[in-house]
């Protein structure tokens, strides 16, 4: 008989948490996941993994630019990081810019993840989350194709393969 007040009691707390978790959230306004394609991309001011400070308006011109937010905590961000690093060596002098947003980790944390790649474009650095909360990420790793005036192209959410690198940049890069 006791086991069965529990059982009836822990289905009416599981009831009553489902109901307020469930009105709770039909209250908060929706967020989106991701920017969307022709949406300006959030400005940003970041520092490199020498300190150097670089915003997005510097970045930003000429040709697009391909960023990938990303964290050396995600185990597979390196095989990601490493396809990118292959695309940049090949196409870098021929105009595909590259910047990889580490997020939530010191330049110490991101330091030997960067030399163990072999990682040779730009890192930037947002310790502190705020990129990642102006770009709607939730998860990594995420790309974003940002147009030289600065309006979202094209997001990716996840590795790139080789295969789909060399076809984003072949569309945005050597048209």
């Amino acid at each position: 008989m006791k086991k069965r007040l529990a059982i009836l009691a822990l289905i009416a707390l599981s009831g009553l948490v489902f109901v307020v978790l469930f009105s709770v959230k039909k209250q908060e306004p929706e967020k989106k996941v991701f920017l969307e394609k022709g949406e300006r991309a959030p400005a940003f001011t970041l520092t490199d993994m020498e300190g150097r400070v670089v915003s997005l308006e510097e970045l930003v011109g000429g040709s697009p630019l391909y960023i990938i937010f990303w964290s050396s905590s995600c185990v597979s961000c390196k095989d990601g990081m490493e396809v990118l690093e292959k695309a940049y060596r090949k196409h870098g002098k021929r105009g595909f810019r590259l910047v990889g947003v580490n997020i939530y980790q010191s330049a110490e944390e991101v330091r030997g993840f960067v030399k163990d790649v072999g990682i040779t474009f730009n890192v930037l650095l947002d310790k502190e989350g705020t990129t990642v909360d102006k770009y709607n990420i939730y998860f990594v790793p995420v790309s974003y194709i940002i147009s030289a005036d600065g309006k979202v192209l094209d997001v990716y959410a996840g590795n790139p393969t080789e295969e789909d690198l060399e076809k984003v940049v072949e569309r945005y890069w050597h048209q």
